[in-house]
């Protein structure tokens, strides 16, 4: 979500959009790897994403106040727009993308435009 570094910009899979991959695992076939991820989420992303917004804080790039509680919010946003993405049109998930975008931004305290779903 916050870009690529060069070597990684010519790797294919990185030329996929975040929200061909949320369509994706959207779809009913791809259910049990949806819950598989967000079980996973849970039980790794969650401390080590909550650990990176600690330093963020530190470090004085990020401003959040309960880092966990707000990884954990976040990742239910993300797996709310995958559950929805194939149900909505395209305006409608277009502007619930905008949305997403400003709210991860406004929830780490960092300028917005620096998510991109």
């Amino acid at each position: 979500m916050l870009g690529s570094s060069d070597e990684e910009e010519n790797d294919e899979i990185y030329k996929i959009p975040p929200i061909q991959v949320i369509n994706f695992l959207s779809r009913d076939t791809s259910a049990i790897v949806l819950r598989t991820f967000g079980a996973v989420g849970r039980k790794i992303y969650i401390p080590i994403l909550t650990s990176i917004i600690k330093e963020g804080n530190k470090a004085g790039i990020l401003n959040v106040e309960y880092p966990q509680d707000t990884i954990e919010l976040l990742l239910e946003i993300i797996r709310y727009l995958a559950e929805i993405s194939h149900k909505v049109n395209i305006k409608e998930l277009k502007r619930k993308k905008l949305a997403i975008n400003r709210i991860f931004s406004r929830a780490l305290g960092v300028k917005e435009g620096l998510f991109n779903l």
